[in-house]
């Protein structure tokens, strides 16, 4: 940006004193283009570089998580399972602090379905 402002008031001080001409003030803002091009792209690979670690990190602080204990003392077979489900006043979030699913209520029958479906704070009982 500075090379840019500092070729066209030089160029231009020269110009008016005929040094030189308008073409030259062009083909030095085009080497200037070109000097900066690689600092430019360095930028833009050393900015991936920063997103791909910290996705990294993410990673492999899910993947050091230790493991969930398991809290039942029978072990039923979800096959074998019968009965009604009532979701009463359910709230989900993923952090804590902002709320993914507020207030959802929905009575399951036995042999039904129920997809909850997000768009724009429509949640939808599709029973099927």
């Amino acid at each position: 940006m500075f090379g840019y402002v500092g070729v066209a008031v030089a160029g231009g001080y020269l110009a008016i004193n005929g040094t030189i001409t308008v073409g030259n003030i062009q083909s030095f803002i085009q080497y200037n283009k070109q000097f900066t091009q690689p600092i430019n792209q360095i930028a833009q690979i050393s900015s991936m570089l920063q997103a791909m670690i910290a996705a990294a990190e993410r990673i492999f602080g899910f993947l050091e998580e230790p493991e969930e204990v398991e809290t039942s003392k029978e072990n039923k077979k979800v096959e074998t399972l019968k009965g009604n489900v009532t979701f009463d006043h359910v709230k989900f979030s993923y952090d804590g602090e902002t709320p993914i699913i507020k207030d959802f209520n929905s009575n399951v029958q036995e042999g039904q379905k129920i997809a909850i479906v997000r768009s724009n704070r429509c949640w939808k009982n599709n029973h099927g």
